[in-house]
């Protein structure tokens, strides 16, 4: 047990190595948040993200930034909190919304994941309730509507939800 343990450490330690060198962008990426925890003492990227992209949104009510501006305003928030991050998006679907479409956007978004949810509830439809856990998490920790990864990702789970039709 404790050998499977060290050889699942080492074998992460020697991929992330490799990941380092191999992809620029992952190294630069890893280097900036490394110089960013030595700076404000802070390791933890993702809250920062947060904070800025729910102050961001907040100040933008009740419509928000508007498509395609949401970047130059988070650009704006990072770069007032102390930190260098060029282009990073919100890391939360919700969020994203919020802050890109404003309350109407994120209220659309909620329902749109509410309504299916209730739906198969009501069904009794493991498959459709896992499916949209499965939406819900993933849109928790990245901003799975604005990539085209996440979109290849999330289109045939709507097709899925949609097939599946009301009860």
């Amino acid at each position: 047990n404790v050998k499977a343990g060290l050889i699942l450490l080492l074998g992460g330690i020697l991929l992330g190595g490799v990941t380092y060198l191999v992809l620029p962008s992952s190294a630069k990426r890893i280097t900036a948040a490394i110089e960013n925890s030595r700076k404000t003492g802070n390791n933890d990227v993702r809250v920062d993200i947060y904070s800025c992209s729910l102050h961001a949104a907040i100040d933008n009510l009740p419509f928000g930034t508007g498509i395609g501006d949401e970047a130059a305003v988070l650009g704006e928030y990072y770069k007032a909190n102390g930190h260098d991050w060029p282009n990073l998006n919100t890391h939360n679907s919700f969020l994203d919304a919020f802050l890109t479409l404003g309350l109407p956007g994120l209220l659309l978004m909620l329902a749109m994941l509410a309504l299916p949810a209730v739906d198969g509830y009501r069904r009794q439809d493991l498959e459709l309730m896992t499916l949209i856990f499965t939406i819900v998490i993933c849109s928790l920790f990245e901003s799975i509507f604005s990539r085209q990864m996440g979109l290849m990702f999330i289109a045939p789970m709507w097709y899925a939800i949609a097939s599946s039709g009301p009860g």
